[in-house]
Protein backbone atom coordinates (compact mmCIF):
# COMPACT_ATOMS: atom_id res chain seq x y z
CA UNK A 1 0.00 0.00 0.00
CA UNK A 2 0.88 3.79 0.41
CA UNK A 3 -0.28 6.67 1.83
CA UNK A 4 -1.04 7.59 5.37
CA UNK A 5 -2.13 5.07 7.99
CA UNK A 6 -5.51 6.75 9.55
CA UNK A 7 -5.02 4.88 12.48
CA UNK A 8 -1.81 5.92 14.08
CA UNK A 9 -0.58 8.45 10.92
CA UNK A 10 2.71 6.43 9.40
CA UNK A 11 3.62 6.58 6.27
CA UNK A 12 2.80 4.03 4.29
CA UNK A 13 4.93 2.99 1.62
CA UNK A 14 5.55 -0.74 1.40
CA UNK A 15 6.07 -2.47 -1.70
CA UNK A 16 6.36 -5.87 -0.53
CA UNK A 17 3.00 -7.38 -0.11
CA UNK A 18 4.32 -9.28 2.99
CA UNK A 19 5.45 -6.36 4.92
CA UNK A 20 2.24 -4.54 6.07
CA UNK A 21 1.68 -2.39 9.16
CA UNK A 22 -0.39 -3.77 11.98
CA UNK A 23 -3.04 -1.10 11.16
CA UNK A 24 -3.37 -2.34 7.54
CA UNK A 25 -4.82 -5.91 8.60
CA UNK A 26 -7.91 -5.03 8.79
CA UNK A 27 -8.18 -4.35 4.66
CA UNK A 28 -9.26 -7.31 2.80
CA UNK A 29 -7.37 -6.01 0.34
CA UNK A 30 -4.21 -6.50 2.40
CA UNK A 31 -4.93 -9.72 3.63
CA UNK A 32 -5.43 -11.01 -0.01
CA UNK A 33 -2.45 -9.67 -1.30
CA UNK A 34 -0.30 -11.20 1.68
CA UNK A 35 -2.39 -14.57 1.15
CA UNK A 36 -1.56 -14.71 -3.06
CA UNK A 37 2.32 -14.25 -2.00
CA UNK A 38 1.98 -17.03 0.72
CA UNK A 39 0.85 -19.57 -1.67
CA UNK A 40 3.11 -19.15 -4.14
CA UNK A 41 6.33 -18.57 -1.32
CA UNK A 42 4.61 -20.56 1.85
CA UNK A 43 7.86 -20.20 3.72
CA UNK A 44 7.45 -16.96 3.45
CA UNK A 45 7.62 -14.97 6.31
CA UNK A 46 4.64 -11.78 7.16
CA UNK A 47 6.42 -9.27 8.31
CA UNK A 48 4.04 -6.94 10.31
CA UNK A 49 5.65 -3.51 11.43
CA UNK A 50 3.86 -1.45 14.53
CA UNK A 51 5.61 1.65 14.32
CA UNK A 52 3.75 4.49 15.67
CA UNK A 53 1.38 2.37 17.49
CA UNK A 54 0.93 2.94 21.03
CA UNK A 55 -1.03 1.31 23.71
CA UNK A 56 -2.78 -1.64 22.78
CA UNK A 57 -1.69 -4.06 20.15
CA UNK A 58 -4.24 -6.55 18.70
CA UNK A 59 -3.93 -8.73 15.43
CA UNK A 60 -7.00 -10.52 15.20
CA UNK A 61 -6.95 -11.06 11.23
CA UNK A 62 -3.48 -12.41 9.31
CA UNK A 63 -3.78 -13.72 5.36
CA UNK A 64 -5.00 -17.25 5.31
CA UNK A 65 -1.49 -20.23 5.55
CA UNK A 66 0.55 -18.17 7.50
CA UNK A 67 3.11 -20.21 8.97
CA UNK A 68 5.75 -17.23 10.01
CA UNK A 69 4.93 -13.50 10.95
CA UNK A 70 7.73 -11.62 12.58
CA UNK A 71 6.57 -8.34 14.69
CA UNK A 72 8.66 -5.09 13.94
CA UNK A 73 9.03 -1.87 14.44
CA UNK A 74 10.68 -0.23 11.25
CA UNK A 75 11.11 3.61 13.13
CA UNK A 76 12.47 1.98 16.48
CA UNK A 77 9.07 3.64 18.24
CA UNK A 78 6.09 1.90 19.24
CA UNK A 79 4.56 2.29 22.77
CA UNK A 80 2.51 -0.79 22.82
CA UNK A 81 2.05 -2.41 26.57
CA UNK A 82 -0.76 -3.91 25.91
CA UNK A 83 -1.14 -7.37 23.61
CA UNK A 84 -5.43 -7.33 23.28
CA UNK A 85 -7.44 -10.39 23.83
CA UNK A 86 -7.96 -12.49 20.74
CA UNK A 87 -4.52 -11.52 19.69
CA UNK A 88 -3.63 -14.15 16.70
CA UNK A 89 -5.93 -17.00 18.46
CA UNK A 90 -6.98 -19.63 16.08
CA UNK A 91 -4.07 -18.89 13.53
CA UNK A 92 -4.30 -23.02 12.51
CA UNK A 93 -1.26 -22.59 10.14
CA UNK A 94 1.28 -20.41 12.39
CA UNK A 95 4.03 -22.44 13.09
CA UNK A 96 6.38 -19.04 14.51
CA UNK A 97 6.09 -16.15 15.65
CA UNK A 98 8.58 -13.57 16.73
CA UNK A 99 7.35 -10.51 19.45
CA UNK A 100 10.93 -9.09 20.49
CA UNK A 101 10.52 -5.93 19.15
CA UNK A 102 7.48 -5.31 21.83
CA UNK A 103 9.83 -4.69 24.89
CA UNK A 104 7.09 -2.24 26.75
CA UNK A 105 4.41 -4.61 27.11
CA UNK A 106 3.02 -5.00 30.39
CA UNK A 107 0.23 -6.96 30.08
CA UNK A 108 -1.00 -9.45 27.57
CA UNK A 109 -4.50 -10.05 27.37
CA UNK A 110 -7.50 -13.32 27.17
CA UNK A 111 -6.30 -16.27 24.96
CA UNK A 112 -3.38 -15.11 23.66
CA UNK A 113 -1.94 -17.32 20.81
CA UNK A 114 -4.78 -19.43 21.82
CA UNK A 115 -5.66 -22.91 19.78
CA UNK A 116 -2.39 -22.21 17.33
CA UNK A 117 -2.20 -26.02 17.13
CA UNK A 118 0.73 -25.55 14.88
CA UNK A 119 2.71 -23.56 16.90
CA UNK A 120 6.42 -24.88 17.63
CA UNK A 121 8.51 -22.02 17.68
CA UNK A 122 7.80 -18.51 20.08
CA UNK A 123 10.05 -16.64 21.99
CA UNK A 124 9.18 -14.36 25.12
CA UNK A 125 12.24 -13.31 26.40
CA UNK A 126 11.92 -10.26 25.04
CA UNK A 127 8.70 -9.75 26.98
CA UNK A 128 10.30 -8.60 30.44
CA UNK A 129 7.52 -6.06 31.65
CA UNK A 130 4.76 -8.35 31.42
CA UNK A 131 3.05 -8.16 35.13
CA UNK A 132 -0.11 -9.54 33.92
CA UNK A 133 -1.32 -12.26 31.38
CA UNK A 134 -5.04 -13.11 30.91
CA UNK A 135 -7.10 -16.59 30.47
CA UNK A 136 -6.07 -19.05 28.61
CA UNK A 137 -2.72 -17.97 27.59
CA UNK A 138 -1.26 -20.59 24.71
CA UNK A 139 -4.63 -22.45 25.35
CA UNK A 140 -4.33 -25.39 23.10
CA UNK A 141 -1.23 -24.76 21.26
CA UNK A 142 1.00 -27.03 19.80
Amino acid sequence: GSGLCEGCEVSLVYRDPLHVHACELEDARVLERAGAALAEHPEGVLVVDVSGVTGELTIRKVPEGVQHIAVVCDTGDNNITHLGDWFLSECESLTSLDINALTQVTSIGDDFLSRCHALTSLDLNHLEQVTSIGNGFLHECG
